[in-house]
């Protein structure tokens, strides 16, 4: 009977005392001893080494600072000009407020002298209107009091002729009947 190499890993894998009986051997004999160490030699890092892999990581780390170094100077001097040119727009931008707002009152003073203008023409056509209206109001009264003169003298004339034609109705008709009633005539 056979066993395979991949049957036996797995027999060691379950048997942890025939496994480390195989490692004590392995140990023990001298020629397979340095076959295992120069396996792992392979892999294993030597004092040498990580001297070496510490000077490198120490020159990176160095030369990561040093960049840094120039872009945080970088950075601070494009703040620095970042800084001035927002100072320069804000005082420009401030002076063209400063302008406008000049401007502006320069427009109210004017729109004010022209409303002013204004009203002071509307008040001389208001009052000239006012005293047109005055004197046709005037003119009104006059012609009004000349039409109640006019009608009081044509009552009167009215009267009088209305008097007069009762009279002479009276003195034609009623006295004569009067007259002949009491026997005056």
């Amino acid at each position: 009977m056979s066993i395979s190499a991949g049957e036996i890993v797995k027999l060691l894998k379950s048997d942890k005392d025939a496994l480390r009986e195989l490692s004590a051997a392995i140990a023990s004999e001298p020629e397979l001893r340095l076959a295992v160490i120069n396996a792992v030699l392979a892999d294993v890092a030597t004092k040498q080494d990580l001297q070496q892999l510490r000077q490198e990581l120490r020159e990176e780390i160095s030369q990561l600072r040093q960049e840094m170094r120039g872009e945080i100077t970088a950075t601070k001097q494009d703040i620095h000009q970042l800084r001035q040119e927002l100072k320069g727009e804000m005082a420009q931008l401030r002076q063209e407020i400063k302008e406008e707002i000049a401007q502006l009152r320069q427009e109210m003073t004017q729109v004010r002298q022209e409303l002013k203008v204004e009203i002071a023409q509307l008040r001389e056509e208001t009052k000239e209107e006012i005293a047109q209206l005055r004197q046709e109001i005037g003119l009104l009264r006059q012609h009004v009091d000349s039409e109640i003169n006019q009608l009081r003298r044509d009552m009167n004339t009215n009267f009088r002729w209305t008097v007069g034609l009762i009279i002479a109705v009276w003195g034609t008709t009623v006295i004569p009947l009067l007259m002949r009633l009491a026997g005056v005539i």
